[in-house]
């Protein structure tokens, strides 16, 4: 029952390869987004952002930034403009379990901070936390 409900997080294997997948795009920007409320997906977020400022590379933070008026997101969505990026990420975070896609999440019903659309090498959409039976 613990596991069911406990919060998703990175274990240090996991940050560590992620930090490797990210030094292999120097320059390249990710952006973390999440709806707003939601912590459990914030402080996933984070970690993610901790991994790309150590190394050094660029990225938006947009966690709680995306209103869910509508239909939600399970799971984590990775889209991007660098397709080699997104597609390790995909891999690498599937590794993880985290149930992840490449699909971006449905859009918001108008209240969203930077826009869907922007350009960015990876963007990570950290949405809620799959129910497990």
């Amino acid at each position: 029952m613990e596991e069911r409900i406990a919060p998703r997080r990175l274990s240090a294997e996991q940050q560590n390869t992620l930090a490797h997948l990210f030094g292999q795009y120097p320059g390249a920007t990710i952006r973390i987004s999440s709806y707003s409320l939601d912590l459990e997906s914030a402080f996933l977020g984070q970690q993610f952002i901790d991994i790309a400022a150590r190394t050094n590379l660029l990225f938006d933070d947009r966690r709680m930034s995306e209103g869910a008026l509508g239909s939600i997101m399970f799971g984590i969505s990775i889209t991007g403009t660098d397709q080699d990026m997104v597609s390790k990420l995909l891999v690498a975070l599937s590794g993880f379990g985290l149930g992840v896609n490449a699909d971006p999440p449905p859009p918001s019903a108008g209240i969203s901070l930077g826009g869907q659309d922007a350009p960015y090498s990876a963007k990570v959409f950290i949405g809620v936390k799959p129910l497990t039976p």
